[in-house]
């Protein structure tokens, strides 16, 4: 073994043999990759955990090093130091559950924000957190721990932990941040409210997960007592149990920018667990304050998620698809490095004034997904000029993805078929849809490489440039067996296609016409099968070239004449217009025979005129049902609406990537909930527009609760 120079007590082996009764199997705390735990009493009576390294393993060598070294100089009373077992053998109850996770809680924060180094533990995990009898936790394992080196966004590493516990962006980049250790802690705190394993193949399908399975629940009252541990059976309070929910499922966000700080952690259950704080203060350092105020740059700074902001905090329950809460719930806190009143930061609409989600509201989806690689830029560069980003972010894309993380986070319980490899970043794909809702197990999963897009971002101009790179070998249709499509059918109420992987959206699509099931189409740009697509769809929303360029007509409206002539199953087509809003020509069920004839181009600029432009909302004007007549093409009885775009101020505009996916997401929620059009667009308009507001496809998508969407829900 390699030699360790450090001032530390060292015992002989005899002395360790003695306190272990000779590492006997009945002393045996845990296992891990390197090496054995086992409990110890020494001499003086004090208790230990003594970790004995397997033969001849190198890196064990180096990481129990590793572990010395930090243990030497991190001193906390939530840490361990080699001290403190679990005596307890029947389930613990609530409120010592919430002790281990406030206690688990400070000694992160110290870790974090307040030891020098300040450090990242890489491997937290439930058997990582060590009992005293008095359920007091402490925090132990550093052997991976890593420090945070000032300045840096990120720790590029070798991904090492745990399956289960181990953060999305660290599993599939190798990027280690201090929030990658928040999910983790989630992970902890699912597993405290649960009793389950974080992954528990014993569970039934679609359960074995723990963050899949409990993160759509966390958002509701039935939710959250579906998943609570059986054993806290009328033992808990159910407002601290859900406000323990609520901080579950923000630390294991998939997005590193929504979750908190550790530090905000510690304040929130502090409010529900209202223990005696032996340093005599509010904080959980040694210093006065774990509150994020560091020099530190990149994850470092104030989250974006303005979880803490201006001396509040308002964890929410906004993440998942099912029935919400009675009451919103509000926990608020004061920051010690205030002496201002505590203000409620973060505006929230309460459940009570949100309309019952949709009866019907499983979708079906198939198209693309991906990983997008983002990266801001000042401007876009010159031929051969080498700049550097402004800002770096990695997270799941492709249009179905995107639209379909939309539709679960603002009700809707969608499915998704398509394809990745069984890669790192397959299955980062997976585990971020899944904790956002969206049902993945029709995916085809295989040997090859997952598909992936680079997206440049000019701050200066707020355009982008996305290089896509597909995904081998590409999604067959015979991968889609016919039990397989019957499965993903049963019980749908709505299908949507992106456009790709047009052979097998062209199966589906058959079969949902042959159930009366609608089908809505993005048609982006004309690709390889999108006109026999086009034949089943009842719903058409396409960009502003498509309509054009498919029918070859003069001009976009005369196009959407054409569109509803040539497609005799369309019920309605949308052209979206980006800042300009959209335009939607709807087909009438019932024709008038006295309806008023009137040129298509005419009635367009009748509306235009007629639009107010001073409103900062989306909103929507429309004629009454028309003999709509395009020169050279033909007529069809129908009503025109014309939809405005939000004016986002120009210092609130980041990023328009997936605004288009965003707008279609909405529609389809919109369409489930039976929206009538006029509705219908100024709310998908506000969903892109918040989309918008962060860098990304899905880091600014909304869910229902947010008051951004209060005037349309």
């Amino acid at each position: 073994m390699a030699t360790c120079a450090l001032s530390v007590k060292t015992f002989s082996v005899i002395e360790l043999e003695k306190a272990t009764d000779k590492f006997s199997s009945r002393r045996i705390l845990g296992e891990g990759g390197f090496g054995r735990v086992y409990r110890g009493v020494m001499e003086d009576g004090s208790e230990v955990a003594v970790k004995l390294l397997t033969r001849d393993n190198q890196n064990g060598d180096r990481e129990f090093i590793a572990e010395v070294e930090m243990l030497s100089r991190l001193h906390h009373r939530n840490l361990v130091k080699l001290v403190g077992v679990d005596k307890n053998k029947g389930p613990l109850d609530w409120d010592a559950r919430l002790k281990i996770a406030l206690g688990a809680a400070r000694g992160l924060a110290y870790l974090h924000e307040d030891s020098n180094p300040r450090v990242i533990h890489r491997d937290f995990k439930a058997s990582n957190v060590l009992l005293e009898d008095d359920f007091t936790p402490k925090v132990s394992d550093f052997g991976l721990a890593r420090e945070a080196t000032e300045g840096s966004q990120h720790i590029s590493t070798r991904v090492m932990g745990t399956f289960g516990y181990v953060a999305p962006e660290y599993a599939m980049t190798g990027h280690l941040l201090v929030k990658s250790d928040v999910y983790s802690f989630g992970v902890v705190l699912l597993e405290l409210l649960t009793g389950r394993k974080p992954v528990d193949m014993s569970q039934p399908q679609g359960q074995e997960n723990l963050v899949t399975w409990a993160r759509p629940l966390l958002s509701s009252r039935e939710g959250v007592e579906q998943l609570v541990d059986p054993s806290l059976a009328g033992t808990y309070d159910f407002d601290d149990m859900a406000k323990v929910a609520a901080i579950a499922s923000m630390c294991v966000h998939p997005e590193v920018t929504h979750r908190p700080f550790m530090g905000e952690v510690v304040q929130a259950l502090k409010l529900i667990y209202n223990d005696t704080d032996e340093t005599g203060g509010d904080c959980c350092s040694q210093k006065g304050s774990s509150v994020p105020e560091s020099d530190f740059k990149g994850d470092f700074a104030p989250s974006d998620s303005s979880w803490w902001n201006a001396g509040g905090v308002t964890p929410r329950l906004t993440y998942g698809q099912v029935s919400p809460l009675p009451n919103a719930i509000s926990l608020r806190i004061v920051s010690p490095l205030s002496s201002a009143p505590s203000l409620s930061t973060r505006a929230q609409m309460s459940s009570e004034s949100l309309p019952p989600l949709p009866q019907q509201r499983i979708v079906l989806g198939c198209g693309s997904v991906a990983v997008d690689y983002l990266a801001t830029v000042a401007s876009y560069p010159n031929p051969d000029d080498k700049i550097r980003s402004t800002s770096l972010k990695v997270q799941g894309g492709g249009n179905a993805g995107n639209a379909l993380t939309c539709a679960s986070r603002l009700g809707l319980n969608p499915r998704l078929i398509s394809k990745v490899a069984n890669d790192g970043q397959g299955k980062s794909i997976l585990e971020e849809l899944e904790s956002d809702g969206v049902d993945t197990s029709f995916f085809i999963v295989e040997e090859g490489n997952s598909p992936f897009t680079y997206i440049i971002v000019d701050n200066q101009t707020k355009t982008r440039t996305c290089i896509h790179t597909p995904g081998n070998p590409p999604m067959r249709p015979e991968e889609l067996s016919q039990s397989r499509l019957f499965s993903a059918l049963d019980g749908v109420n709505m299908v949507y296609f992106d456009g790709r992987l047009h052979e097998t959206a062209l199966i589906i699509a058959k079969e949902a016409a042959r159930k009366n099931i609608p089908i809505l189409v993005d048609a982006e740009r004309k690709r390889e099968g999108l006109d026999d697509l086009l034949n089943f769809t009842s719903y058409a929303v396409c960009s502003a070239k498509f309509p054009q360029a498919w029918t070859e007509a003069p001009s976009i409206p005369s196009a959407l004449v054409s569109m509803l002539l040539r497609l005799p199953n369309l019920k309605f087509v949308i052209v979206t217009l980006g800042e300009d809003g959209c335009i939607m020509l709807e087909r009438s069920v019932n024709g008038v025979s006295d309806a008023e004839e009137m040129e298509v181009h005419s009635l367009l600029e009748s509306l235009k005129q007629r639009k107010n432009d001073s409103h900062a909302i989306p909103t929507c004007i429309s004629s009454v049902v028309t003999k709509l007549s395009a020169n050279g093409i033909g007529t069809v009885t129908g009503r025109l609406f014309v939809g405005t775009a939000e004016k986002i101020p120009p210092n609130e505009l980041v990023d328009t990537t997936g605004a288009g996916d965003a707008f279609i997401g909405a529609v389809v929620y919109a369409l489930c909930a039976g929206m009538p059009p006029e509705k219908m667009l100024p709310f998908a308009a506000q969903v892109a527009a918040c989309g918008c507001r962060a860098l990304g496809a899905r880091t600014g998508l909304p869910h229902r609760t947010d008051p951004h969407l209060a005037t349309f829900l």
